[in-house]
């Protein structure tokens, strides 16, 4: 028991370093492989040569190199290619290359991301990425190969939109372009199909009910708020339940659930295996957004951890799911708020909510299990909003503590909607009324909260600092927490004894 304790620990302190060192990355001066070659050398050497001397040495050595191989992966993913689009001069240029995602559209606006192949001017190789801000009309789709013209700019780097840009790789914007369709189609028929049936399950919402509850659910089932009107929007924003309409590890949960219980005529390895294809192919219909990511990585080592017998861990499965993701995106864990948010948040609910559950449970039982995950998950992510929005809500407790109840049944409701939807219209319309409902009370308990004097508060643009502050203090906290609560155990364990 003690080994596995010792193995358990050893991982996560791994897990967490990486996660650590490709975090410094964005701060840190660029290193060399070579000179981390050397690095890696030395910290194994000191390693090998303490392991029966000293363990605390070895932890620190290993601990090191986990934080080095980070930093290192930061440098080489921010390396930028010298035949990238964004070393073109900003101005006007002619280019060619094709639709890479689904387009976006909001308002009057469309927005997508241009794989480019071709300056036209110019005889030189040229690659990278470029997002396109375009009318909504007429609208474009994914794989169109385009023929685009217009004012080539630059993303300022030291704008958090241009690093938030620069997690997809995109370094240069051309907005309103003349755009020529080249050919119909170019790119993937797999996510063609997967783009297709999302959008034709948006269309079914739509058909069978009435907006603004339609564009809620389509937010509510594939993260698409696009057709959400701006002020219904504002009032998720000023209520704190944004995190409503962006997708959450309750869909994968949705999407594992079905898929399990439809196959139970197989064995679990096979059941296992097509609700992991399932839940990959949400992710990327969905566009692979970070809550739903993470979600899906901790689904997939829970889940099997159930089939080859192990007792799952959901901090090894946090851990893991971050240091996976960011591995493959570095720049997601500091220019990414939604994945800052999302990770945040789990910790949350995993490490606070058990706390205000015991504290909650004596005063206010009866809501104990919104409102303990609801306080947690806000008072996590408080800092990051505050610091990225210089704005927080202060109904936000109250208001999700109201509406979260509603949502469980609300995307159940949705699904069956949509699966009568697309047998029959009529059948789809009769199960949309029942879905309707709960969207419109949703709907309406959100506005009216969110007219209510001090439902949000302003702030001033507050210092870096601060944020880092809070959360060492709140980690001081729970770690007190939890020796204070070990060691009542261990005094009644010593008194029964």
């Amino acid at each position: 028991m003690r080994g596995q304790w010792t193995i358990f620990y050893l991982v996560c302190l791994g897990l967490l370093g990486m996660v650590a060192g490709l975090s410094l990355g964005a701060f840190l001066f660029h290193i060399h492989w070579v000179v981390w070659l050397w690095l890696m050398v030395g910290l194994l050497s000191i390693a090998l040569v303490f392991y029966k001397r000293s363990g605390l040495v070895v932890i620190i050595a290993l601990f090191l190199v986990a934080i080095s191989s980070g930093i290192l992966r930061f440098n080489l993913y921010s390396q930028i290619e010298n035949s990238d689009i964004s070393f073109y001069n900003a101005g006007e240029i002619t280019l060619r290359g094709v639709i890479i995602d689904d387009p976006k559209a909001a308002s009057e606006l469309s927005k997508f991301t241009v794989r480019v192949d071709e300056v036209i001017e110019s005889s030189q190789p040229v690659s990278g990425k470029l997002l396109i801000t375009t009318r909504k009309y007429p609208g474009y789709q994914y794989g169109n190969e385009i023929e685009v013209s217009g004012r080539l700019k630059l993303t300022d780097n030291t704008t958090s939109y241009a690093k938030y840009l620069s997690r997809f790789g995109i370094y240069a914007t051309i907005d309103y372009p003349g755009i020529k369709v080249i050919s119909e189609f170019k790119a993937s028929t797999f996510l063609s199909a997967l783009y297709h049936f999302k959008n034709r399950c948006i269309n079914i919402i739509e058909r069978g009910i009435p907006q603004p509850a339609a564009a809620f659910l389509a937010g509510l089932l594939f993260g698409d708020s696009s057709s959400m009107p701006k002020s219904v929007l504002e009032d998720f924003n000023r209520t704190g339940l944004t995190h409503i309409v962006a997708l959450s590890g309750f869909n994968i949960t949705l999407i594992a659930g079905v898929l399990l219980n439809w196959l139970r005529f197989l064995p679990l390895r096979f059941r296992f295996s097509f609700a992991v294809l399932g839940i990959i192919a949400f992710v990327l219909m969905t566009g692979a957004s970070p809550s739903v990511v993470r979600a899906a990585v901790m689904a997939g080592v829970l889940m099997l951890s159930g089939v080859v017998g192990r007792s799952p861990n959901v901090t090894v499965a946090l851990l893991f799911a971050a240091t996976v993701m960011a591995w493959f995106n570095p720049k997601i864990i500091i220019y990414d708020i939604g994945f800052q948010l999302s990770f945040l948040s789990t910790v949350g609910i995993l490490y606070l909510s058990p706390m205000l559950g015991s504290f909650l449970s004596k005063r206010f039982w009866w809501v104990n299990e919104y409102l303990g995950t609801t306080l947690s998950a806000l008072i996590m992510a408080f800092p990051i909003i505050a610091y990225n929005f210089q704005q927080v809500s202060l109904i936000a407790p109250i208001a999700n503590l109201l509406v979260l109840p509603l949502i469980p049944l609300t995307m159940s409701l949705g699904f069956l909607a949509l699966v009568a939807g697309a047998i029959n219209l009529t059948l789809g319309w009769m199960v949309g009324i029942m879905v309707w409902a709960p969207l419109a009370i949703a709907i309406f308990i959100t506005q009216t909260l969110s007219r209510l004097p001090l439902a949000s508060l302003e702030l001033a643009k507050i210092n870096w600092g601060w944020p880092i502050a809070y959360y060492l203090v709140l980690l001081i906290f729970v770690i007190y927490k939890k020796h204070v609560r070990s060691e009542k155990v261990n005094s009644l364990a010593g008194s029964h004894t």
